[in-house]
């Protein structure tokens, strides 16, 4: 295995420990997982990927953290779909 070491802000580091902590984890495992889970040749959407997308969202919100505005969340969600019709 090789080790590589990253330079994040500190505002970043505590943004990412509080995900980490709210899903139980060590940062460094979190991150390790994250960072997997990108490389996943599956890019079907499982029943767990949905649940915990709605979870996070619900624990942003809580935290006083409502993201973007629903109209700019919509378009990305076009264009998305948009990129995964032409695939």
């Amino acid at each position: 295995m090789t080790t590589l070491t990253l330079e994040f802000s500190d505002e970043l580091i505590e943004k990412l420990t509080q995900k980490a902590q709210q899903d139980g984890m060590e940062l460094t495992t979190w991150l390790h997982d994250w960072i997997e889970s990108t490389f996943d040749d599956d890019d079907e959407v499982t029943k767990e990927d949905i649940l915990n997308d709605i979870r996070e969202g619900i624990i942003e919100v809580m935290n006083g953290d409502y993201g973007i505005p629903a109209e700019e969340a919509m378009a990305k969600l076009r264009a998305e779909l948009d990129n995964a019709d032409h695939r």
